[in-house]
């Protein structure tokens, strides 16, 4: 399946192409009977007025087709234009579209990670007290983060609830119960509060 934004650049691209054929459509729409010139001497001005004399006989068996062929050109090119006109109104929705999908898996993330809490939390049977790491970013190989990670195990091995609650999380960290920091619950007199101190850390002020 080809990329979202390589569909929409070919989209774009196919519309610039279509204004374009759509402008040289408007520029020849009108078909106009060509002027009658001769400029050979003596005999120019019978010929001139020769070709008049034919193209007024013939008008009557061709205009009528003529005139067709230029309603025929003016409905093609409001067709064009129309669907131009459609293209950029679905090319819209299809943003509007993204946006609103982007927003409900967002929705969808948060959700998940908060019925993980619960039952990280909230169905703790053996109701030990929560142990709660907050740190302002958990990077990817600093000692920080490498001490965070540590702690997280040991109690988890040792039956606790617990978990990290952070501002930002490294994307090679593909840890279980680590989450933003707005998806902190509300704390209780019997939480264990671990809290990382680091420079420009995001918890001060």
């Amino acid at each position: 399946m080809r990329k979202p934004e390589k569909v929409r650049f070919e989209l774009r691209t196919n519309q610039n192409l279509s204004r374009q054929n759509l402008q040289r459509a408007y520029e020849s729409l009108s078909v106009e009977e060509p002027e009658i010139v001769n400029d050979i001497p003596v005999i120019g001005a019978f010929i001139r007025g020769l070709k008049h004399i034919v193209r007024k006989c013939i008008r009557w068996y061709v205009m009528p087709a003529w005139g067709k062929q230029k309603d025929y050109n003016q409905i093609v090119a409001n067709m064009a234009e129309d669907y131009d006109r459609m293209h950029t109104l679905l090319m819209e929705e299809n943003d509007i579209l993204r946006s609103h999908i982007e927003q409900l898996q967002l929705q969808v993330t948060q959700l998940n990670a908060k019925l993980g809490m619960r039952s990280i939390f909230e169905l703790n049977s053996d109701k030990k007290p929560r142990i709660i790491q907050l740190v302002s970013s958990l990077n990817f190989g600093d000692a920080v983060g490498n001490d965070a990670l540590a702690i997280k195990h040991m109690v988890e091995g040792a039956g606790y609830a617990t978990a990290i609650f952070t501002f930002a999380v490294h994307p090679k960290i593909k840890e279980e119960n680590v989450y933003n920091i707005d998806l902190l619950p509300e704390l209780t007199e019997d939480d264990i509060i671990i809290y990382h101190y680091a420079s420009e850390d995001g918890f001060q002020g």
